[in-house]
């Protein structure tokens, strides 16, 4: 069956503690890829659900805000994101049970719904999008919309160092909950949080990868390649942009833009 890819880049702004940064940020997260079906269907169905905008002349783009959602076709057979080293996406609503019976009404596949997460007060709910994403509901009036990509791991705490040290974010803590590490990037995070069973690469997975884009792009590949970091794909110019590949913590894989075309 031809899949179909996501994309989504973060504005959040959460009231995480965490420290500043040791150097300027070297990378900025850009957006996250999902796979899906069909590419109207996946931008009408994000829009509806979450309160995104398709923009005029576009079937396959969603806008939350500034967090865009793009969509592209793959030829490949797609797993859910269960299991994967992104595990899934979190949505912040007002009112967790009012969504919850939205999207069983709506046929949606409802894992679980109505229980506090652990250490808030905050109730949460979880289910699957049409496309096998693993998606959390919760209610934060702190930030209401994207909430976070939620990385799971054997080893939380070589993780979220591997995305400290290669992408300057500082690790912190989301409110008062101690399960899982905070990254920080600008306005955007990362949870971090200890897998119980062994994960598998994101690659043929419903959140297949994450884009970063570097703001000094030929410099950052220089440093990552002194890092021994491993690349799945070497820099090139691609039509517009600077891009690379390359393989994080449990087979995360995570392209590399440069912020500006050709640079």
């Amino acid at each position: 069956m031809k899949r179909t890819i996501v994309q989504i880049t973060f504005r959040a702004a959460l009231a995480v503690a965490v420290l500043a940064p040791a150097w300027a940020m070297a990378a900025s997260l850009d957006h996250i890829h999902l796979i899906v079906d069909d590419p109207k269907a996946g931008a009408e169905w994000y829009a509806k659900h979450f309160d995104g905008t398709v923009p005029d002349g576009t079937t396959d783009t969603v806008l939350f805000g500034e967090t865009v959602v793009k969509f592209k076709t793959s030829e490949a057979e797609v797993e859910g994101s269960r299991g994967s080293a992104f595990d899934h996406l979190s949505f912040s609503v007002p009112n967790v049970q009012a969504k919850m019976d939205e999207l069983g009404e709506a046929g949606i596949t409802v894992i679980r719904w109505g229980f506090h997460a652990k250490n808030t007060e905050a109730i949460a709910g979880i289910f699957l999008d049409p496309w096998g994403t693993r998606i959390e509901i919760l209610n934060d009036d702190d930030l209401l919309g994207f909430h976070h990509l939620h990385v799971k791991t054997r080893d939380p705490i070589g993780t979220a160092k591997w995305y400290s040290k290669v992408f300057g974010a500082e690790i912190g803590r989301y409110k008062n909950v101690a399960q899982f590490k905070v990254l920080r990037f600008g306005d955007m995070y990362i949870f971090v949080q200890r897998a119980i069973r062994p994960v598998v690469p994101t690659i043929d997975r419903s959140i297949d990868h994450i884009n970063m884009k570097l703001t000094n792009f030929d410099a950052e590949i220089e440093r990552l390649k002194a890092l021994d970091v491993t690349f799945l794909e070497e820099a090139h110019q691609s039509e517009v942009y600077r891009r690379a590949r390359i393989e994080g913590p449990d087979g995360a894989t995570i392209e590399l833009v440069s912020a500006k075309p050709g640079k």
